[in-house]
Order: structure tokens, then sequence, then C-alpha cells
């Protein structure tokens, strides 16, 4: 039996609480209107402090050193995000960024001979083009939705019909994982 849908209701933020969050991100100023979160939103100064610190702590006794060394906040992490989604910490994965997420997850997916692979009009290049690879290596072809206006930088895609079999989206964090 699958899980019940955990869902949350998040208040809005008071005009002061927005305020507070500006004050503590330095990219944050008046006349800034920043929109492009596709890599990364704007770092509060937390966690710029926490990334410089680690970054220097790895200079001085080495990566994986500094990686033992934060351990437990990494688990810390894992815990948190999943109390705030409703899972077990044992279910949450955190990447490098986006797409490194989206190819776990889409080659995890197992696919068998005749099965197609539907790619949105909005999936992003770096996204969709793994498509065809997964078609040549474990299915019959990626197939595009109808309607769906082939970019003229994807020549190896030819095909417009579909039948669903899978569909895989992400969101990136506003740290860019």
């Amino acid at each position: 039996m699958a899980a019940p849908l955990v869902t949350h209701t998040v208040p809005s933020f008071t005009d002061d609480e927005v305020a507070a969050i500006r004050a503590a991100t330095p990219g944050c100023y008046d006349g800034l209107i920043h929109l492009n979160h596709a890599g990364s939103s704007l770092p509060a100064q937390a966690v710029l402090d926490a990334q410089l610190g680690h970054l220097q702590r790895e200079a001085v006794i080495g990566g994986y050193e500094a990686a033992a060394e934060a351990a437990d906040r990494t688990r810390a992490t894992h815990a948190s995000i999943a109390r705030l989604i409703g899972a077990a910490p044992s279910e949450i994965a955190r990447f490098g960024s986006a797409t490194e997420a989206w190819m776990a997850a889409f080659w995890s997916v197992p696919m068998a001979a005749g099965q197609r692979i539907i790619v949105h009009d909005h999936e992003y290049g770096a996204n969709a083009i793994v498509c065809p690879v997964m078609s040549t290596a474990r299915c019959r072809s990626t197939r595009w939705p109808s309607g769906f206006n082939v970019p003229t930088t994807w020549p190896w895609c030819h095909s417009r019909t579909c039948r669903p079999t899978a569909g895989l989206s992400t969101q990136p964090l506003p740290s860019g994982d």
C-alpha cells in the first residue's frame, strides 16, 4: 500500500520577515530583482559563511577530511529535509546540481525493450539530450508529445508520437542543489 500523501501549508511571510530575510542576504538590495534561480539563488550570509568555512577547512586539512568532519551536519541536513517533507532521512538524496539529480533519477528508471521515453517541450536541454542515449541503450525510441517544437539543435530527434511510459521532474532547492 502506498504511503499517504503528506501536504504542508506554509503561511505567507510578513513584511518584517521578508525584510529580515533580505537583510541577511548580501546580494539583496533596493532596486535588485533577482529572478535567475536556475543555478543558484542569492545565498544568505549564514550560507555563505558555512560554504567559505568548509572551503577553508578543505584548504587546511583536505577535502575528504573536511567532509568527514561535516558528516554529522550532513546527516542533520538530511533529517531536517525529511521532517520538512514527511519522509525518512534515507529517502533524501542531495546532489551538486539539478541536472545531476535529474540524471540519477532518470537512469534509475528501469526500462525495457519497446518502452518509450516522453520528453516535455519545456525540458532543460542537458536533461533531454540523454533520452536518445537511453533509447539506444535500453528501449525502442524517444518520443516527443504531439505538437512539440523540436529545437533545431536536437538533430537526433525525429519522432513526434507518444505512448506514456514514465515522467520525471525535479525541483531545485534555493541553494542550487
